[in-house]
């Protein structure tokens, strides 16, 4: 599934709007309009992440096996078309403090496949208010079942981790850890890489 730039571009802009209005509806309780757009425009960047993602593993695996070039061509074209999809970081993790399950499993998801495409790049996924919805997510689902929540969550911080904001992370997951909130076993290497 090869995505037009035009495509991308209204996908972005069209997202980053739904975003902020759900998000101001959530803190207005009792107007709910935009959910079910926030949730179609979801799954459509989900898909077209999924997409993506197979892409360029084909063009990995292809490449182990010294096979055409072409596939790694298309893969490289496919990554660059798709690249302005990392502008919608900040507005996923912002989604992961959503009250609805859907909103945020889906953020998670996309948000995750994003990291793996493009790490870091994007809109400042570390800023105080992404830190926070984080810390919200690993606190809220701490006694989850099964720690993919959480697992998922710090795999993405890690990716997201410029050398700069370590201090700003380590800080706020130790005030968590001392209030109880996480117990997730994880600490920074001598390195500064994130180990979990």
């Amino acid at each position: 599934m090869f995505c037009s730039t035009e495509l991308v571009e209204v996908l972005v802009s069209t997202l980053s709007e739904a975003a902020l209005v759900y998000l101001d509806e959530e803190k207005h309780s009792g107007r709910k309009i935009s959910l079910v757009v926030l949730q179609a425009l979801l799954e459509m960047l989900h898909n077209i992440l999924k997409q993506t993602s197979a892409v360029v593993r084909a063009a990995l695996q292809s490449q182990r096996l010294s096979c055409s070039a072409a596939e790694t061509e298309a893969a490289e074209k496919l990554l660059v078309a798709n690249r302005p999809l990392s502008q919608l970081n900040a507005h996923l993790i912002h989604m992961l403090s959503s009250e609805s399950q859907e909103v945020w499993e889906e953020s998670l998801q996309c948000l995750s496949l994003l990291v793996q495409l493009y790490g870091g790049e994007g809109q400042d996924g570390l800023s105080s208010s992404c830190l926070q919805s984080f810390s919200h997510l690993l606190c809220t689902h701490m006694n989850a079942e099964t720690p993919r929540i959480q697992r998922t969550t710090l795999r993405i911080i890690k990716r997201l981790l410029p050398v700069k904001s370590v201090s700003n992370f380590v800080a706020l997951i130790k005030a968590n850890l001392e209030e109880g909130a996480l117990q997730y076993s994880c600490y920074f290497s001598n390195t500064g890489s994130l180990v979990c």
